[in-house]
């Protein structure tokens, strides 16, 4: 239970939409949540209007949950893949095929749903910067839709499994899936940087999986232990030797101390380095 308006705090809109983040961690300790473990959602407080749709099930289809943001509905029909795809964000949403091998971004092809337009589109993630449009005799999607309402977003394709250049769909087992969501500075449905995003696997023949982590998440953690250890410990401790030297007892000890710690600082960085490089040559990412 909380006061709607509190002095230092955000206020709450008990009229209207508004907007909350969610984030959970995988340890009872608070700690960083994840790249998979956060989002964004509104829900009309008054009472007046729905807090968004939800996915009705349709005889044929599976229902599978991405993420506690996004589900999907799909049947798998010949060589094609009809699919509804819920965001629970008033704003654009977006679902990717990985490059074959991968689970992430770089390499992938994304299905955009642009709600101001009324389009659903496709196109190629080079890299975690460059999103480029795919060219117009690329965009077959077929039965195409995006729907609005409340606190969420809703949109429909049909897609070919296999087409030349594109990243294939396994209709037999498992897939991977990477999804996005977001709302632009000015005007929601504008297409701009996500704010929530994620991947997920799922085996599109018995409907099974769900959200996957990060493979390269616990390199990022090392990455970060290392650089913390080499500039936030012995790189100090290095410094203050030098300039604490009258303190230590004659014979060159303090020397010892700047010159060992200067090397192990050295060393772990060099170490953490290491782990970035390793993580954006086997992404395919631009550093």
């Amino acid at each position: 239970r909380k006061f709607l308006e509190e002095d230092g705090f955000n206020a709450i809109d008990a009229s209207g939409l508004q907007n909350f983040i969610w984030a959970t961690g995988d340890t009872d300790t608070l700690t960083y949540h994840g790249a998979n473990n956060k989002g964004i959602f509104t829900i009309d407080l008054s009472g007046k209007a729905a807090p968004g749709m939800e996915l009705e099930p349709v005889d044929g289809t599976t229902i599978v949950e991405l993420s506690p943001m996004v589900s999907m509905r799909y049947a798998v029909k010949g060589d094609k893949l009809e699919a509804t795809v819920l965001c629970k964000v008033k704003g654009w949403c977006a679902l990717g095929i990985p490059a074959p091998g991968k689970t992430g971004m770089v390499g992938a092809d994304a299905i955009v749903a642009l709600p101001d337009t009324n389009e659903t589109v496709k196109y190629f993630l080079k890299d975690t910067v460059i999103q480029t449009r795919m060219e117009d005799e690329k965009q077959t999607l077929e039965a195409t839709s995006v729907f609005q309402e409340g606190g969420t977003t809703n949109f429909s394709f049909t897609k070919l499994l296999e087409e030349k250049g594109e990243n294939p769909i396994n209709p037999s087992g498992d897939q991977s899936f990477i999804y996005a969501y977001g709302r632009g500075t000015n005007n929601p449905n504008t297409f701009s940087y996500h704010e929530g995003q994620g991947r997920a696997s799922i085996n599109l023949l018995s409907g099974k999986g769900g959200a996957i982590e990060d493979p390269d998440k616990k390199k990022w953690a090392t990455h970060g232990i290392l650089a913390t250890l080499a500039w936030g410990f012995f790189t100090p401790v290095a410094v203050a030797a030098s300039w604490l030297r009258d303190l230590f007892p004659p014979g060159g000890l303090w020397f010892k101390v700047h010159q060992a710690f200067n090397s192990l600082c050295s060393l772990l960085t060099v170490a953490s380095v290491g782990f970035a490089i390793s993580i954006y040559q086997n992404s395919g990412a631009l550093h």
